[in-house]
């Protein structure tokens, strides 16, 4: 029923907080790889991560990986 294109933690809050009052269901979505939806659609929010949500850096010994990131990119 809905889409919010969430490029920030500020913008992912938000929409996490008007579902929630709203009383609706979420769905988050990063690249959209590999996802199944039902013949029937999905009855919610889709949060599609975009933006810094998206980014992929090595910190040291640990990758940090934005849920929006590519998983081959991750990979490689």
């Amino acid at each position: 029923d809905w889409m919010c294109r969430a490029g920030s933690f500020r913008d992912v809050v938000g929409a996490l907080a008007w579902a929630r009052g709203a009383g609706v269901p979420v769905a988050v979505v990063g690249k959209g790889w590999n996802l199944l939806v039902s013949d029937e659609g999905f009855r919610g929010l889709a949060l599609r991560l975009v933006g810094c949500l998206t980014t992929i850096s090595v910190r040291g010994a640990d990758l940090w990986c934005g849920g929006g990131g590519a998983a081959p990119r991750a990979a490689g």
